[in-house]
């Protein structure tokens, strides 16, 4: 009687993909093309319909950037690769373009034809290191998620140093406000003071100061979505630094 083999089921061999992560898988793809292309399609409709700054390639991509990082944060509360990562990659591209054609037509804040509506690529790139220096320690101590320092860099690297500082701190400055009218609401005017008096008096002397009870933390120790808070505060940070 002959030995006779079998060949392994197709299950065996092949990697069980679930119908779900390769529709995942296909959608980042499809997003990460989105984003890296959009600019191009639309930067030039964009800037012959608006003349001033705001209709620059820069600023395109700011808004677009803000936009999409608000809705995803707010309703996923997470920040996404191809968003950031693209928006970076434009910015550095677009700010060597903008310091390769300056020539006579630099300006104190912007350089380059104007409808890249850049900075140049030294302030781009400080302003890229800046937010990293700030960031990074913050998400260190837990205190930004990685995405928020991701959207910094790209608002940094798009704006400048000068401009992308002021424009963030404008939106952690909304993000502290609003934080605090929700610890308020939510645990009334005297346990809000005493919340914050032990969280920040703990810290400083903590043999001495209780911290907050179980209960008040866990009431108040939930993540914020900052991208909405940077969409609102960073288009307020230009208006008021009279950027056109």
């Amino acid at each position: 009687m002959l030995a006779t083999t079998t060949e392994p089921a197709m299950t065996d061999t092949m990697p069980d993909i679930k119908p779900e992560e390769d529709a995942s898988s296909r959608t980042r793809v499809v997003a990460w093309i989105a984003a890296l292309a959009a600019p191009a399609l639309i930067g030039p409709i964009w800037c012959w319909l608006i003349p001033t700054w705001w209709g620059s390639l820069t600023a395109l991509i700011l808004l677009m950037v803000l936009g999409t990082c608000a809705v995803t944060d707010t309703w996923q509360r997470r920040i996404p690769n191809w968003a950031t990562y693209s928006a970076v990659l434009w910015g550095i591209s677009i700010n060597l373009w903008a310091s390769f054609a300056a020539g006579d037509n630099e300006s104190l804040r912007f350089v380059g034809p104007s409808f890249l509506g850049a900075v140049g690529i030294q302030d781009a790139a400080a302003g890229f290191g800046i937010a990293l220096l700030f960031g990074l320690p913050c998400y260190c101590a837990n205190m930004l998620a990685a995405g928020d320092v991701k959207l910094a860099a790209v608002i940094a690297t798009l704006l400048g140093w000068k401009l992308g500082l002021m424009a963030f701190c404008s939106g952690f400055i909304l993000a502290g406000a609003a934080a605090a009218c929700w610890v308020i609401w939510l645990l009334g005017p005297i346990a809000a003071i005493e919340w914050f008096l032990r969280t920040v008096g703990f810290q400083i002397l903590p043999s001495i100061i209780q911290p907050p009870s179980e209960e008040l933390k866990e009431a108040v120790d939930k993540p914020m979505a900052l991208g909405i808070f940077f969409a609102i505060g960073v288009p307020l940070a230009l208006a008021c630094a009279g950027v056109k």
